[in-house]
Order: C-alpha cells, then sequence, then structure tokens
C-alpha cells in the first residue's frame, strides 16, 4: 500500500477498513 491509502483511511476512509475486515483482507 502506498501513503495515498494511510492518508485516504485517515481522512474518512473507515468505510472501506470496514469492508476490508468484512472480506478478511486485515
Amino acid at each position: 500500500m502506498e501513503l495515498s491509502d494511510s492518508m485516504s483511511l485517515i481522512a474518512g476512509g473507515f468505510v472501506l477498513n470496514e469492508a476490508a475486515r468484512m472480506k478478511g483482507v486485515y
């Protein structure tokens, strides 16, 4: 992952984080 991805998650990508957890990425 690039820094941009992390910035997006911190900026307001919590939805993506939740979706990733459901998929089992994390």
